[in-house]
């Protein structure tokens, strides 16, 4: 082998090696490339996803706006909550219905259950289900996610809070056990008053036994299980039941209920009445008008300016006063407006109420038509107490204060 090919060899060997040196160092170069073009790709169809969605936002908003109205009206079908108020109030009503045949022997009443929890399935609720009243009430036996969702807030202003943002979202229900005599119109008339009420209720069970020689001429006795269903959460607020007109006593406790109380009116019209409250109160809301020489509005404790907070418009203002407990201890916080006491509204003020916790709410008569300030009171009672409330002197024909809401165990005297 001549020289010539020799070094025609070498030359051949030696592009080869750059060559291959060359491929190894460009070869990483070319499948990061390669995942690159894998992620663009991946990337490429997922913009392309978004942009579909984002030209379909208007839909979905709508659709948005559609739940939120639709789950709020299914709430509005439930009350906030079940006090023995509630159902003592809806049996009374039902035996003092003219219309109704009817007559119970004996009631009885059991505690609140929880029976289904928004998103987390929860248990069933009663069985049986005979009859429910109104459109949409769950038919006990089921689990209808339709009976826990509801906004019914007692809130100052309910356009402010969004029932999709609930939390704890919680269907209750309690059970009623009747004994009854009547006859068969009066049953039918029975159920239709179930059916046609406001309250939320199934009939679980109904016994009824027809008997021809009743001497009372009530030819049929039974018995009967109702179920009211309400929903609670974190964000819904329970303005107690406000019963009026309750009749106090009997003429004969070891008879059937009987006429109207026999009660001496002129001592019975003294029982409770509140009036205590005017010399003897924890806090107090005073009214006036906007054009006298103090605050319109102004709340505070008593004896202590320090508390006080005011406004001094023409207007009916928004106002909150909450007591609250933190272990033993007692707090208050409240507010007009946008103006608070104290400044950190959630941390609240300590205060001592003694053995009763009294609001006193010192209201005036308006001056003339253009007189128009006032308040929408928020009273929150979330202590051990009963927060007894007397409204003193406020104008009857205009009257400058409405309780917008009242939470927990809140009685009120006017």
């Amino acid at each position: 082998m001549n020289g010539g090919i020799k070094n025609a060899l070498l030359v051949v060997m030696i592009i080869a090696v750059i060559a291959g040196s060359a491929l190894l160092a460009i070869k990483p170069n070319i499948e990061a490339k390669q995942s690159l073009d894998g992620e663009i790709a991946t990337l490429q169809q997922r913009l392309a996803e978004l942009q579909a969605k984002e030209a379909d936002r208007p839909i979905y908003e709508a659709g948005i706006i559609k739940n939120r109205q639709e789950f709020a009206e299914i709430m509005e079908k439930f009350p906030n909550g079940i006090e023995q108020e509630n159902y003592i109030k809806f049996l009374g009503d039902l035996e003092d219905n003219e219309d109704i045949e009817y007559s119970m022997d004996n009631e009885g009443f059991s505690e609140v259950t929880e029976f289904y929890t928004l998103g987390g399935g929860g248990e069933a609720a009663p069985a049986g289900g005979t009859a429910a009243s109104g459109e949409g009430a769950p038919a006990a036996g089921t689990t209808d996610q339709a009976a826990t969702t509801d906004t019914a807030q007692a809130t100052t202003d309910d356009s402010t809070v969004d029932p999709m943002d609930e939390t704890n979202v919680v269907g209750i229900s309690t059970p009623i056990s009747i004994s009854f005599k009547s006859s068969y119109a009066g049953i039918k008339d029975l159920l239709g008053y179930v059916l046609s009420n406001d309250e939320r209720m199934t009939i679980d069970t109904l016994s009824i036994t027809y008997g021809e020689d009743d001497a009372d001429d009530q030819k049929v006795t039974g018995s009967l299980n109702l179920n009211l269903y309400a929903i609670t959460s974190d964000q819904r607020y329970f303005a107690q039941p406000d019963i009026k007109d309750v009749e106090i006593g009997r003429s004969n406790i070891f008879t059937q209920k009987s006429g109207k109380s026999d009660m001496n009116k002129g001592i019975s019209s003294k029982i409770d009445d509140g009036k205590g409250i005017k010399s003897n109160y924890d806090y107090y809301v005073a009214l006036n008008p906007a054009t006298s020489n103090v605050n319109a509005i102004t709340i505070g404790a008593k004896g202590d300016n320090s508390t006080e907070i005011s406004s001094n418009v023409n207007e009916s203002v928004n106002a909150t006063i909450k007591f609250f407990m933190v272990g033993v201890k007692y707090y208050v916080s409240y507010n007009i407006g946008d103006v608070t006491f104290p400044e950190d509204f959630e941390a609240g003020s300590e205060f001592d109420p003694g053995d009763t916790l009294d609001l006193l709410i010192q209201s005036s008569k308006r001056k003339n038509d253009k007189d128009m300030s006032g308040v929408k009171l928020v009273i929150d009672n979330e202590t051990d107490k009963t927060c007894n409330v007397l409204i003193d002197g406020d104008d009857a024909s205009n009257p400058r204060v409405k309780i917008a809401s009242r939470i927990g165990k809140v009685d009120i005297h006017e």
